[in-house]
């Protein structure tokens, strides 16, 4: 749902405002490029750090629901917009902090799959545990329990919980040289803030 006006209130599903009947899908515009522009504006405030909540792929406009740890959300721009936010921002003694979460992905994500949108072969593709994924292991599925299989982080079903201590998922995380939080590094980024921390465990 795409609001033209900035100042727009987001909508409220079941009250008639015409709004559709799913949660946190109200886009307002703004993205990497318009931060960039404005880093003269946000040096003046005094301001030297921003903190962005996460800019990967995802469906909702909260980005929680990660699709791809590994791409900006087509939304907010390019990976070379990132580059460029990032690489200005430095020139201006600016540090661009990312938050994450590692403690869920999104149900649509190319990692769980369930609707079988993605090429690779998803955890619980097409609604079914795929014990041959690549991903199988970084979640905690139940295949005793066909109605339910996986736990949603807070009892959304939208956001699977991770397997934190599978090994292939801490190495795609932060364990390997070319892990996820070292990409976003060397793209730029000056550091990390963690989503859900107390659920994430310290290892």
């Amino acid at each position: 749902e795409f609001h033209d006006n900035w100042n727009d209130k987001p909508w409220l599903n079941g009250t008639g405002d015409g709004s559709d009947d799913r949660y946190s899908n109200d886009f307002f515009g703004g993205d990497l490029a318009g931060i960039t522009e404005k880093l003269d504006y946000i040096g003046d405030l005094g301001a030297n750090t921003i903190y962005m909540t996460p800019v990967f792929a995802a469906a909702s406009n909260h980005k929680y629901d990660t699709a791809d740890y590994r791409r900006i959300d087509p939304g907010f721009g390019t990976d070379a917009d990132f580059r460029k936010l990032t690489e200005e921002a430095a020139r201006r003694n600016i540090r661009v902090i990312l938050d994450t979460s590692l403690n869920h992905t999104g149900i649509d994500s190319i990692y769980f799959d369930r609707y079988g949108n993605h090429p690779a072969v998803g955890a619980m593709e097409n609604g079914a545990i795929q014990a041959d994924s690549p991903y199988a292991s970084w979640y905690p599925l139940d295949p005793d329990n066909p109605e339910q299989p996986w736990k949603g982080w807070s009892g959304s079903r939208d956001l699977p919980e991770l397997n934190k201590l599978a090994p292939a998922f801490i190495d795609f995380a932060y364990a390997r040289p070319q892990s996820l939080m070292q990409h976003w590094l060397d793209q730029g980024a000056a550091g990390w803030g963690m989503d859900v921390a107390p659920w994430v465990p310290d290892k």
